[in-house]
């Protein structure tokens, strides 16, 4: 499928469509360029994945639910690419070791401030 085939595709969605496929379009974009030039990737992927930096947000936000701290995480990458599950569960795993946020057995989400 070549450019010509997508945009006439495209014309046919609803705006909401559209808008959702431009966010797609730009994390895949991204992903690719991170991919073929990770070395321009430098100091913001050490402090993008930094959970110390993830907490000083979250402790902001301040999401009551795991799962809202989940979907917290994922806005912060959306416009990086996106966050995959994998990486979402390693960072509450960080924040819920040493970082003041702790989540009890009914997935609430609690701060040592």
């Amino acid at each position: 499928m070549d450019y010509d085939e997508v945009s006439t595709l495209a014309r046919t969605l609803g705006y909401r469509d559209k808008l959702r496929l431009a966010q797609l379009l730009v994390q895949l974009a991204l992903r690719d360029e991170e991919e073929e030039h990770p070395e321009q990737r430098g100091a913001t992927e050490s402090s993008e994945w930094n959970p110390e930096l993830v907490a000083q947000r979250i402790r902001k936000l301040r999401p009551k639910t795991r799962t809202s701290l989940l979907n917290s995480i994922e806005t912060m990458y959306q416009f990086r690419g996106g966050i995959s599950e994998e990486d979402k569960k390693w960072l509450v795993q960080e924040l819920d070791r040493g970082y003041g946020i702790s989540i009890d057995p009914k997935n609430r989400v609690s701060y040592s401030d």
